[in-house]
């Protein structure tokens, strides 16, 4: 049975509005599981992302002289962003189920995966057309190319 972790990540920068998802942050599977179907939910929260990950900084520079690293203070204002997962699935996965409470693909989660599907429940924001995932809000591009 695949082990799946899952994060609620919150983006801003202190003392400003932050946002916050839940992401599937990473996928690892044994050696003969051939489909994973990815929850749509994680301890009551809807999971809304796929392939991102929490990444805590100091931010480079504040702009007001208020506490600022220059001015002797040893405060410093943290930022919160998202990193980026690539996914390391054993080359038996051949399918993998995303629920349509996904609204976020991380486009490189699946680069170091060949021959794996996508499959997307029904009322997905995403449609696949052979080895290419389309947004439906603009299906002009790919948002993800599969190997």
């Amino acid at each position: 049975m695949a082990k799946i972790k899952v994060e609620t990540i919150k983006e801003g920068i202190e003392g400003r509005e932050y946002t916050y998802f839940t992401s599937i942050s990473d996928i690892q599977a044994e050696e003969n599981e051939e489909v994973i179907e990815l929850p749509s939910t994680f301890e009551g929260k809807t999971i809304t992302h796929l392939g991102f990950y929490q990444v805590y900084d100091e931010a480079h520079e504040v702009w007001c002289d208020y506490h600022h690293p220059a001015k002797g203070s040893d405060w410093k204002e943290a930022e919160y962003k998202r990193g980026y997962s690539r996914f390391n699935l054993p080359s038996t996965v051949k399918k993998i189920i995303v629920p349509k409470t996904i609204i976020q693909i991380n486009d490189l989660c699946f680069s170091y995966c060949s021959g794996i599907v996508l499959d997307f429940e029904q009322g997905s924001p995403f449609f696949r057309v052979d080895k290419l995932v389309y947004k439906k809000s603009n299906s002009e591009y790919p948002c993800i190319r599969l190997k």
